[in-house]
């Protein structure tokens, strides 16, 4: 009865982990730390205690009728490790333009992804799709985003600034410049 305790826990808080790690590269939370740590405390908890568990019945010469719990212990690992070697994967690609303003945060990496980070400080919301770039015109797969990011199309452009020369984005309706206050200014450029 004991170990199916631990496989009800380590399947119960695996999945509740796997869940967390998910939506924190969907969406920012303050209290996404403390989901890890008590998630992650109880499922590696459960896990390791059942390995010992198991290792001291293979030394007793006792058979392991319930290694389905170390089984289900690496699987739960193994999809934990996925989801975060995936979304690692896409954030650490290299970045071909980086651009910011009125929180919202694009990032247009050179394999034609982007991820785009888009509320306030402690609840942004994050997009991720592609794009193709044409000349100057940025073209994203979603039609919209938020408030602030309404068009498909972003154009790359200079705007003076207190005569000073900047680039920037603008969001496009067609071939015009549209909600012109609501431009990006671009803080990396490795076109």
């Amino acid at each position: 009865m004991k170990l199916n305790r631990n496989f009800y826990f380590i399947i119960i808080f695996g999945i509740a982990f796997a869940y967390a790690l998910y939506a924190s590269y969907h969406y920012d939370n303050i209290f996404r730390h403390f989901f890890f740590l008590v998630f992650g405390l109880i499922v590696l908890y459960s896990f390791y205690k059942n390995l010992f568990d198991l290792a001291g019945n293979y030394k007793s010469g006792k058979t392991l009728r319930n290694d389905y719990i170390f089984k289900s212990g690496i699987i739960i690992i193994l999809i934990n490790a996925s989801i975060f070697g995936f979304y690692e994967l896409k954030l650490h690609s290299k970045t071909l333009l980086k651009a910011s303003n009125h929180g919202l945060y694009a990032d247009f990496k050179k394999n034609g992804q982007y991820i785009i980070k888009s509320g306030r400080w402690a609840s942004k919301i994050h997009f991720y799709g592609n794009y193709k770039l044409q000349n100057s015109i940025i073209i994203l797969d979603k039609p919209y985003f938020d408030e602030i990011l309404t068009s498909k199309k972003l154009k790359i452009h200079n705007s003076l600034e207190n005569g000073k020369s900047k680039l920037k984005l603008f969001q496009l309706d067609g071939n015009e410049i549209v909600r012109e206050k609501y431009s990006f200014e671009i803080t990396e450029d490795n076109r």
